[in-house]
């Protein structure tokens, strides 16, 4: 068994032992320390399950919304945790524990059912997160919270399932742009490596292409990003399932 800290080699060994008990869709994509195990028909949502290469040794289920620069966390934007705890179990566990195939694809089959399988889809979800945001307006130090990833998110819902104005998402744009979050500002923080947009790129050019009120233009912004995003975790084009936009509530 690998006690803590593995090797690259070692995870990406333990990478496809794991794959070879949990079956179809489950796959392995990336190379290196990105190797990374991965379900075919993705969506909307980058689900995934990583290692983290430091001496705890964590592995990371990561659940990230697709229609926007993916969100640079741990865990994402959704449905994501750490090794640390096993869904619905409250005991913290140690890392170690998991370094072993059978082990590991018990925890990928918890996370899976408990946390990457209920994630809404993006009506509900968008209906789920404004609900959040109405009980947190009404707290000012609460609404401080509902900021960076979490904003960002209801925005891009927004945008997607056409529930505001042009206007009212013009008017959410702004904010999303003038979020002081280090994520959002900081560009040693949102600087891509493989050249994909930074958060502040994106939705800029999403602003300019609403206010032009150009929907075929946005909705292709969107399904770019989408395919920039997976091919940063070099997800084969066979592993992807084609995505639709929900008929907007406010046509423009």
């Amino acid at each position: 068994m690998i006690i803590m800290g593995a090797t690259t080699p070692q995870w990406k060994q333990l990478a496809a032992d794991t794959r070879d008990i949990l079956g179809d869709p489950w796959e392995v994509a990336g190379s290196g320390r990105k190797t990374i195990l991965v379900r075919r028909g993705i969506g909307w949502w980058q689900q995934h399950i990583s290692y983290e290469p430091t001496t705890l040794g964590r592995f990371i289920a990561y659940s990230g919304f697709l229609g926007k620069p993916l969100a640079y966390t741990q865990i994402g934007d959704s449905g994501g945790t750490t090794s640390d705890r096993f869904p619905s179990d409250p005991r913290q566990r140690r890392s170690r524990d998991l370094h072993d195939p059978q082990a590991l694809a018990d925890w990928i089959l918890a996370v899976a059912s408990e946390q990457f399988d209920t994630v809404p889809d993006l009506n509900d979800h968008l209906t789920r997160l404004e609900e959040v945001h109405h009980r947190r307006a009404e707290t000012p130090v609460a609404q401080q919270m509902f900021s960076s990833r979490s904003l960002q998110l209801l925005v891009m819902l927004r945008v997607i399932c056409g529930t505001r104005s042009r206007e009212g998402l013009l008017a959410d744009i702004d904010d999303v742009l003038a979020d002081p979050d280090t994520a959002l500002r900081n560009p040693a923080t949102f600087r891509r490596a493989d050249g994909g947009p930074t958060y502040p790129q994106f939705f800029t050019s999403l602003r300019g292409i609403i206010a032009a009120a150009d929907r075929p233009a946005m909705q292709q912004l969107i399904l770019d990003t989408r395919r920039d995003n997976l091919r940063h975790y070099k997800i084969p084009e066979s592993w992807v399932s084609g995505v639709t936009f929900p008929a907007p509530e406010h046509p423009w």
